[in-house]
Order: C-alpha cells, then sequence, then structure tokens
C-alpha cells in the first residue's frame, strides 16, 4: 500500500500553484489556475468479463484493460485533510469489495431520493407545483380553478404512491 500523510494542512493552505498534489492512497488536493482546491481521489477499475467475471488482458501485452477514475471529495474550504483523508480511506475499503465509490454515492443518492418522495404526501407535493408554477398560469383566476379543482383530492392525506400519471 502506498504511503499516506505527504501533505500537511499548511502546505494545504500554502499551495497557489495549479496542479496535483498526492497525499497517497489515491487522494489528491486540486488546485485550478483560478486558484481553487478540492480534494480528488483517483483510482483504477479493472475491465471484467461480463459472462466469467475475469479480469480481461490486452492479447498482446498482457496488461489489465481498465479505466481511471476522479471522484469529488468536496472542496479545501469547507472539507479539511483529516477529513479527507478518513473519506479517501472509505473510499479505498470500498475499493478492496470491488466496489465503484463513485457508483455507490450515486445509489446512496438515488435511494435518499426514492425514500424522501415515498414520504412525501399528495397534498404537499401539490402544494409545491402550484407554487412552482404559479408564474406559467395566464392569470389569478386560471390559478384559482387548477387549486379548485384539486380541493378534494387535497383534502385526504393520502400518500402520493397511490396516484398515478
Amino acid at each position: 500500500m502506498s504511503v499516506t500523510g505527504k501533505l500537511t494542512a499548511l502546505k494545504v493552505a500554502r499551495e497557489k500553484r495549479p496542479g496535483l498534489y498526492g497525499d497517497g492512497g489515491g487522494l489528491y488536493l486540486q488546485v485550478t489556475a483560478r486558484g481553487s482546491k478540492s480534494w480528488i481521489f483517483r483510482f483504477w477499475i479493472a475491465e471484467r468479463d461480463p459472462m466469467s467475471g475475469d479480469v480481461v488482458r490486452d492479447t498482446t501485452t498482457k496488461k489489465v484493460k481498465g479505466r481511471s477514475r476522479e471522484m469529488g471529495l468536496g472542496s479545501s474550504t469547507t472539507v479539511s485533510l483529516a477529513e479527507a483523508r478518513d473519506r479517501a480511506a472509505e473510499c479505498r475499503k470500498l475499493r478492496e469489495q470491488e466496489i465503484d465509490p463513485i457508483e455507490a454515492r450515486e445509489t446512496a443518492k438515488r435511494q435518499a431520493a426514492l425514500e424522501r418522495a415515498k414520504s412525501l404526501k399528495f397534498k404537499d407535493a401539490a402544494a409545491t407545483y402550484m407554487t412552482a408554477h404559479r408564474v406559467a398560469r395566464k392569470n389569478d383566476k386560471h390559478a384559482a380553478q387548477r387549486t379548485s379543482t384539486l380541493k378534494p383530492t387535497l383534502r385526504s392525506n393520502a400518500d402520493i404512491s397511490r396516484f398515478r400519471c
């Protein structure tokens, strides 16, 4: 395993030159030309045969085929060096289990959004929709008509999953 801890908090704060500065273990401080700083976790994913699950190798060089990926861990203004190291360690644990950390994060986001949607009541969804689209109405009378059409449904505290579009 590679050495971690090459960067210090002072180096992170003082670094102004654009580039990637490695801390070890796939964690990098990225400094842009404009001076903004962010944490990046770089890793590599081997290509696998869909049938057997074996690693795919190039036929001539025998090198393992795959691709490099970069995952943003946050801005250095909001994520400290210690937090970035912790997040990178979590990503390395996922990689040991052959899980793509980017895909895992996206799956977690989708799951959280699904849970929020499941707990949403029709009444709340309709109110949010009406507020967001009030500007698109031709006039106040039209908005009032739309709201009055939904009133019988809005009185119930029904779960939104019951309704189909």
